[in-house]
Parts: structure tokens; sequence; C-alpha cells
């Protein structure tokens, strides 16, 4: 269901409640057409071959049965830890009105909603614009979209940078 997750980029209350009745063909490709139930926006999101495989591998071409918010994320903690996603990172929330600053593994902190900021973030570093990942995750502004993904400015100025638009001279020197 992670995996599904960041395949299409979805808030978990619309990933974990896909069933066929959103299934949807366009044009040769197959689409879940979902209603976000936080914006109330319709998306429709492609079923890659990732999501394929694992709908044929596990549950008999359909999408997965809902789980439990809470027993998801418990399970992707697991795997992530299982999977050596250990090292220690800084945190830092407020409790009490008093800013904390703790050291945690890095898997406790991964949750479904790491799906959607992983498929924002994958999609962005592969150079797709900006307004065409967002039409597919449903975020409404750029200003919180690049919030959301959390990158660096080193890594906004090569991905700016990577782009054909900024590797053609526009003065001639000869």
């Amino acid at each position: 269901i992670f995996i599904i997750g960041c395949e299409i980029g979805q808030r978990v209350s619309d990933f974990n409640n896909l069933g066929n009745s959103e299934i949807i063909k366009m044009e040769g490709k197959t689409y879940f057409k979902l209603k976000q139930k936080k914006t109330g926006e319709t998306v429709y999101c492609l079923i890659t071959p990732a999501i394929i495989s694992i709908m044929e591998s596990r549950y008999n071409g359909n999408p997965p049965p809902t789980i439990y918010e809470q027993y998801l994320n418990d399970r992707i903690k697991d795997a992530a830890q299982m999977v050596g996603i250990d090292e220690l990172v800084r945190f830092e929330r407020t409790e009490g009105g008093k800013k904390v600053i703790k050291n945690v593994p890095k898997y406790s902190l991964i949750s479904s909603h790491s799906a959607r900021r992983t498929f924002c973030s994958l999609h962005f570093n592969e150079g797709v614009p900006i307004q065409e990942i967002m039409v597919q995750s449903g975020h409404k502004t750029e200003k919180e979209f690049k919030n959301y993904i959390r990158i660096s400015k080193e890594e906004t100025v090569r991905n700016i940078t990577n782009s054909e638009r900024f590797n053609k001279a526009f003065i001639s020197v000869s």
C-alpha cells in the first residue's frame, strides 16, 4: 500500500480506500480517478507497472483492501527499520510551548504520508515541472508544494540549471 502511495502521490485517506470503481481507462492507459477527501478535487493517477504488479501478485488484480492507518504506519516503520533506515536525525517540535530537540532513528519518522512526499520529491528530482506534479498531487500553490518536498537551495539550483533552458547561450561571444 505504501508503494502504491509513492506511485500516485495522494494522501493516505485517498490511496488506502481504492476500489475497482475508481479504475478507469483513457486513451489506452489505466488510471485511478479519485476525489480527494481533503480538497474535493478530482485527480487522475496513472496505474503504473509497479502498481499493476502489486495488484496482480497480491490482490488478484484488484486494489488492496483498506487497512487501519495506524496499523499501516506501524508496519511502514517496521519495514524501514528492517532495511536499515536507522541513522539518527535531528527532530524538532514544540511540546508545552517549548522547543524540544531530539535525535531519533529515521525510521521512526516515516509514515504513510511519507509516500506522498516521496512521490513529489522523486518527480521533482527527475525534472518534471512543478505545475505538472501539482496537477497529480493536488497541491494548490507552488509555495505549499516547495515547502512540502523540503529540497535544499543547492538541489533547486541543480534541477534548474540541468534543464535545457539554462544550458544554451543567450549572448553570442566570438
